[in-house]
């Protein structure tokens, strides 16, 4: 093994394992009443290491579901052209799921999900990242489509839908455990199944120019 390698698995563990510890202070004592200089020493590191890794407080709990999106925008683009917009998008985070259930899903568990959903600033921190990620996916969505987000609202309903979707299913799972990653996907298709066909159909095969505000 090259001395690069080493260093690069040598960072990794170290990252894993303040993550881990951080979890662990959270569940234990509560978000806003861990500090990190509390985290930086039961990990027997300084707090410069810890936010060598993780910028923010919050990255100690958000970081595994930021890169989770950044996967999910990855994997759409990732799909076939001629898979309708829902399609590609079930498709896409399935394959997010089972990469998470291969890697043993690390930091994304129903206790921290349950941490985050009771408190205030890391739900705050969530949506205001959430929110980026749907402006991103629905330019995927538009990109594969061929349309402009600033005259076709579709893709940006589309993406609002399944996120939404997404929440419902999450707080199920949350509320099941113990249950694998994967099984967030079969109660998000649930989720989804209840929902109208209007915006999960083939839209290159309709005439109508979406909900371009600008036509009568």
């Amino acid at each position: 093994m090259s001395g690069q390698n080493l260093r690069t698995r040598r960072m990794q563990r170290t990252r894993e394992d303040v993550a881990r510890t951080a979890a662990g202070l959270f569940l234990d004592q509560g978000y806003e009443q861990t500090t990190v200089d509390q985290i930086a020493e039961a990990a027997e590191v300084s707090p410069r290491t810890v936010f060598r890794y993780f910028p923010a407080k919050e990255d100690l709990v958000l970081a595994p579901l930021t890169a989770s999106g950044d996967a999910l925008v990855a994997a759409l683009r990732s799909r076939p052209e001629e898979e309708n917009p829902m399609r590609a998008m079930r498709a896409a985070l399935g394959a997010v799921l089972r990469t998470l259930e291969e890697g043993g899903a690390s930091g994304v568990d129903a206790p921290l999900l349950r941490l985050i959903d009771r408190t205030p600033g890391l739900n705050a921190e969530l949506l205001r990242r959430t929110a980026g990620l749907e402006a991103r996916l629905a330019e995927v969505i538009a990109e594969r489509e061929g349309i402009r987000t600033g005259s076709d609202m579709r893709p940006q309903l589309m993406v609002a839908v399944f996120v939404m979707a997404g929440r419902v299913a999450t707080r199920n799972w949350c509320a099941k455990e113990p249950t694998t990653a994967s099984h967030i996907g079969v109660l998000l298709e649930s989720v989804l199944d209840q929902i109208g066909p209007g915006l999960f159909g083939d839209w290159r095969s309709r005439s109508e120019v979406g909900m371009d505000p600008s036509r009568p």
